[in-house]
């Protein structure tokens, strides 16, 4: 009996392997997706500040799988018609359940960047969509077209900037970089400065990308430039340098310092010029008698900067407001953080009337960039 039994087991696994030979293992065609198109005429975009976060609408139609399988989509674009040159890809933003993408004013003239279009000029980029359920892919069959205008400035603002170069402490070893400090956010990012020394040789500016490779950027005149080998020498050998560069308006400019000065409202004069406390930093120090006049304790710094052609100019540094308290032991410190202000009576520090009049003090300017905000101190001298 277990014989017979045994036997017809065998005979019906033969009968299921034969009637599954004729399956064909290969026919995906319930996964097939069907054939879409782009919608829409082709666009012509002028990017400027006040539209950036205006939206535009990429179209196309739904491409529909055999098997109702959820479709996928990515936007190709490319710097030539017929996508020799797609340069990027990018995924929608509601994956499968939208036939369109909406793209900011400020994405598409980071997209034209990409491309490889200038600063304040026009130029043209295609774009194609690739649909698929991750086993058929499906490109539609037509492109669209963008004709766009980009503003003055770079298509996006870096986080965080690095100085570089044989004119500067870091050399051109990437891992010694030295940070510069950003001092404009939100709206008014991608304003970056450093106070810094500079002896002989180049510099440049260098930003991190996510795959651990780097833009590299210059001073041009009065522009700044991006290239792979670009560089700027410093205006003195020796010296503190003031570097700002703007990436909004693709502009920097360079300055050394040449003098560091605390300005006493009350005689609209000098208290004291400073002196460097050590050659390759940005602090200044100065010992001064004080003595009050007209019951005016305001005072605020004053630095003299000078450019490549030996123009110079007063830059003022001063309190965060208008008016200020008289400070004292228990002031806050960010009481004692310097901001660039106007030359007027007003955005000044006062000294304290008992502890300060009539006293020796000790001051000092630290503008380093390692520090959350440049600032200052007031002591009084033995």
């Amino acid at each position: 009996m277990k014989t017979m039994k045994y036997i017809q087991y065998v005979l019906g696994l033969v009968l299921t392997l034969s009637s599954c030979s004729n399956f064909d293992w290969d026919d995906n065609s319930e996964t097939t997706l069907s054939a879409f198109s782009v919608e829409g005429a082709p666009m012509n975009v002028t990017v400027t500040s006040e539209n950036k976060e205006e939206l535009q609408k990429l179209k196309w139609e739904k491409s529909h799988a055999g098997n109702y399988s959820m479709v996928f989509y990515k936007i190709q674009f490319s710097s030539a018609e017929d996508f020799s040159q797609v340069f990027y890809t990018v995924e929608t933003k509601s994956i499968g359940s939208e036939n369109f993408m909406e793209l900011t004013n400020d994405e598409l003239n980071q997209i034209a960047e990409k491309a490889g279009i200038g600063q304040s000029t026009t130029g043209t980029i295609y774009w194609k969509v690739r649909a698929s359920n991750g086993i058929n892919a499906i490109e539609s069959s037509n492109s669209g077209k963008i004709v766009i205008t980009r503003p003055l400035g770079y298509a996006y603002n870096p986080s965080e900037l690095y100085l570089m170069g044989t004119a500067t402490a870091a050399g051109d070893d990437y891992t010694k970089v030295i940070p510069m400090k950003m001092v404009a956010t939100g709206n008014e990012s991608g304003i970056f400065e450093i106070f810094t020394s500079l002896k002989e040789g180049s510099l440049y500016f260098v930003e991190k990308l996510a795959d651990k490779t780097y833009r590299r950027f210059a001073i041009n005149a009065s522009s700044l430039v991006e290239g792979t080998e670009v560089s700027t020498q410093p205006l003195e050998k020796d010296c503190i340098h003031r570097i700002r560069v703007d990436f909004n308006q693709a502009s920097a400019s360079m300055t050394k310092i040449s003098k560091v000065e605390v300005w006493y409202d009350g005689t609209k004069e000098v208290l004291g010029t400073m002196q460097l406390k050590s050659a390759a930093q940005p602090i200044w120090t100065v010992t001064a008698a004080f003595a009050a006049v007209s019951n005016n304790y305001k005072y605020k710094f004053r630095i003299q900067e000078t450019d490549a052609e030996g123009a110079s100019t007063y830059v003022y540094w001063g309190y965060s407001k208008e008016t200020s308290l008289e400070q004292s032991a228990s002031s806050a410190a960010d009481y004692f953080y310097a901001y660039e202000v106007d030359d007027s009576s007003n955005y000044c520090y006062r000294f304290n009337k008992k502890s300060h009049n009539n006293q020796n003090l000790t001051i000092e300017l630290n503008m380093q960039p390692s520090i959350k905000q440049y600032t200052h101190s007031v002591t009084v001298s033995e």
